[in-house]
């Protein structure tokens, strides 16, 4: 199940793993499971090659990294969903590594404050905050 966070954190040097090409400089991270995590990009903040498409398709089964500066932490994942949702906003889901222990990522969503089960569950509203 989601979890939709009370508060957005921010994501900085979010790129490929293989190559460190930049996707953006800067993200932020809206929602969270044991499984994985919602980001929210907007075009402004994508390299000139990403910005010229509605799709972020491109990065679609990738391994990527990002650094968290509120939380002093790095993540690690795949990309395996990514929509256009107008305005130049982008919904990016990453998948944790499998190589991440599952008491990790349980102890990072327990870290983070998220309204409770089934509390919130208006995602576009969320996703338009800045």
């Amino acid at each position: 199940m989601m979890h939709t966070l009370k508060e957005t954190i921010e994501i900085s040097e979010f790129s490929l793993s293989n190559t460190s090409d930049i996707i953006a400089q800067n993200a932020l991270l809206f929602q969270i499971s044991p499984q994985g995590f919602y980001l929210k990009i907007h075009r402004k903040d994508l390299p000139k090659p990403l910005r010229a498409h509605l799709n972020l398709d491109s990065i679609c089964n990738k391994e990527v990294e990002m650094y968290l500066p509120t939380m002093n932490l790095s993540l690690d994942g795949t990309v395996t969903k990514t929509r256009h949702i107008g305005k130049g906003v982008f919904e990016i889901f990453i998948k944790f590594l499998d190589t991440i222990p599952q008491y990790w990522c349980d102890c990072l969503l327990d870290a983070l404050k998220c309204y409770p089960d089934g509390e919130y569950t208006d995602f576009t509203s969320a996703v338009g905050k800045n």
